[in-house]
């Protein structure tokens, strides 16, 4: 099937079949592939899809489709409202939103190693619209095109000529956006430090260039200068049946106390939110809050991720995964768990790197996922990451995600050694070899491009023999596990402060023991520091950052949290947290700040900032 691409342009059709094949390269969801288009032209014919079914009432579409190819890697589906899944025909998927169109695109990587693409456009609003008037809008199922080509739904009578001009939504216009020329900020605006997203009606020319700018809201000193640069964007021609068409939708220009925030630049979705919070930030008189409580849906948080000046969160509810941004500026939380597909795995680790985030989960099975940074799409790689050997090597779920400058390093357990990388230029997921032992992996620290994995070796648990090590750049790994102080067991949590490790471990004898320990592998010793920290410490989480480590989690059904400084004393910083916190289940070192989250004992999850001050 196929190996993700970027591919996205319009087409409509309010028939229903639109077909629009074309050979697009398959670098995948990074910086350079964000704004790939899928050619107008057809090179294969080989590759259609179309609507098989629409149900107004529970808002889901199913598409059936075939590639007479037959490629071995699953297609990879971009559904036009911001999420994006791995999978083969047929395919389902829920709309929230009734009242505008959607453009489906369709990604394959084929064996030979070539890529093609189509893609249609959903008339999901006329659908609701013919629903509503008692209309059918269902249509015919084919299977590997033996029956005869599909008809239309019947959404009433089709039009007799082609419409002069189509409406879409702003975030599927924004993605086939070439080239956007930078407004002026004026000297009043940034004397103030005026900040916002100013929204403008525009309607996009058959060659993508812009025919109409209107001002609709946002800072007024912004206005003209929003008009006038937006007057010059370049867009991707939009296509009706192969035909050119005008696109009547919006454009949202987002400004931050800097200036305006570039849409093709990498990390805009991210800069955009920044953004939108700088106003608040503004207007704000009294200092960010102390803490704040995320929605009642969350129940946990396992992982949290730095990119400036935001957290990525993950976690769980009840049963699926949830996933979220924070600010750390001012303290506001934007829930993004709607962009993961529905009943996804519970979020258990995260890594940042090249305007990625690198999502892993699981329970008794595991799944993996991509969020870009630059245009909020998050792309299930699931498909991409299983194989034959899924079961045996990852049946635990994703446990921990690294990043080293380059690639991703991904770990977990099963019957086999349980780690692989995955570099965004070359879309695979290759097993990292670490000699005959088993090694299942538990926590992943990255140094420089070095990274230390530390987990269990092979027998049952909870008393594990222990396994720690090193993987360099170029793969080759070293076993420390000789270096562990005396009684050690399976490794669960792991940081690096720039100098050294901090590790925490259990006992080898009744794995019921906490161990902790700085572990320095270029000196060759391991120094327990258990004894730094209460004696009724539970870690659950640390991080490390600038020579100290902050770590998180309770004492005696309390919570706890604490700064580390190698060959100081522990500094609590419990007092930190909000009254009644039970437990913190993961922290963040991000600059000058820091950002703790457990739960209470409602069962409610905080967020609580740690200023410079108190650490």
């Amino acid at each position: 099937m196929l190996r993700p691409t970027a591919c996205m342009t319009l087409l409509y059709s309010l028939h229903l079949l639109a077909f629009a094949q074309a050979p697009a390269p398959a670098p995948g969801l990074n910086q350079k592939a964000e704004h790939v288009i899928c050619s107008e032209s057809s090179t294969s014919g080989q590759f259609q899809m179309w609507v098989t079914d629409f149900d107004a009432s529970t808002s889901v579409v199913k598409i059936n489709g075939v590639d007479m190819r037959h490629p071995s890697t699953p297609f990879t589906w971009f559904w036009g409202d911001g999420s994006t899944t791995d999978g083969w025909f047929p395919q389902s998927h829920t709309y929230r939103d009734l009242g505008q169109d959607f453009v489906v695109l369709v990604s394959s990587h084929e064996n030979d190693g070539s890529s093609d693409c189509t893609q249609l456009t959903l008339p999901v609003r006329a659908w609701a619209e013919a629903r509503e008037r008692g209309g059918k809008v269902s249509g015919p199922h084919s299977v590997h095109g033996q029956d005869a080509a599909p008809s239309p739904p019947d959404v009433g009578p089709a039009p007799k000529q082609r419409p002069e001009k189509i409406r879409v939504g702003g975030n599927v216009v924004q993605a086939s956006l070439l080239n956007a020329v930078a407004p002026e900020y004026p000297e009043e605006a940034k004397a103030t430090h005026i900040s916002g997203t100013v929204l403008l009606h525009v309607v996009i020319n058959t060659d993508g260039s812009v025919q109409l700018v209107e001002y609709v809201s946002g800072p007024p000193l912004l206005k003209d200068s929003t008009v006038n640069a937006v007057r010059q964007w370049r867009y991707k021609p939009t296509l009706l049946n192969g035909y050119p068409i005008e696109v009547d939708s919006t454009v949202s220009v987002v400004y931050s106390k800097e200036g305006w925030i570039d849409p093709l630049a990498p990390g805009y979705f991210i800069k955009q939110m920044a953004g939108a919070t700088d106003k608040a930030e503004q207007s704000q008189t009294a200092a960010k809050p102390k803490s704040i409580m995320l929605p009642s849906s969350w129940t946990h948080v396992n992982a949290i991720a730095y990119f400036e000046p935001m957290l990525f969160l993950g976690g769980i509810d009840k049963e699926a995964g949830r996933f979220g941004v924070y600010d750390i500026r001012t303290g506001k939380f934007f829930d993004l768990s709607e962009r993961l597909p529905r009943a996804w795995c519970p979020v258990k680790s995260l890594a940042y790197g090249n305007n990625l985030l690198f999502v892993g989960g699981g329970r008794r099975e595991g799944c993996v996922g991509l969020f870009s940074t630059t245009n909020g799409y998050f792309r299930d790689m699931t498909w991409h990451f299983r194989g034959r050997d899924w079961g045996p090597f990852f049946y635990g779920g994703i446990n921990a995600v690294g990043f080293n400058g380059h690639s991703f390093l991904i770990g977990g357990a099963g019957e086999a050694t349980s780690l692989r990388k995955y570099a965004p230029d070359t879309e695979r997921f290759p097993n990292v070899r670490v000699g005959n032992s088993y090694f299942a992996v538990n926590t992943i620290a990255a140094r420089a491009d070095t990274f230390l994995i530390a987990g269990a070796g092979p027998g049952p648990g909870p008393a594990q023999p222990p396994a720690v090590g090193l993987i360099s750049g170029d793969e080759s790994f070293s076993d420390l596990t000789e270096l562990l102080p005396k009684g050690w067991g399976a490794t669960w949590h792991s940081a690096y402060d720039g100098k050294e490790f901090f590790i925490q471990g259990l006992d080898a004898t009744s794995g019921e023991r906490q161990m902790l320990a700085l572990f320095d592998p270029d000196k060759r010793v391991a120094t327990d520091v258990s004894g730094v920290f209460p004696a009724s410490f539970e870690l659950h989480c640390v991080d490390g950052g600038d020579g100290y480590f902050l770590v998180g989690g309770e004492v005696n059904g309390t919570a706890y949290l604490g700064r580390y400084s190698p060959g100081g004393a522990a500094i609590e910083l419990t007092n930190a947290l909000p009254q009644g916190a039970l437990d913190v289940t993961a922290v963040k070192i991000a600059g000058n700040d820091s950002v703790a989250v457990g739960a209470d004992r409602q069962g409610q999850i905080f967020v609580a900032n740690i200023t410079a001050e108190k650490h």
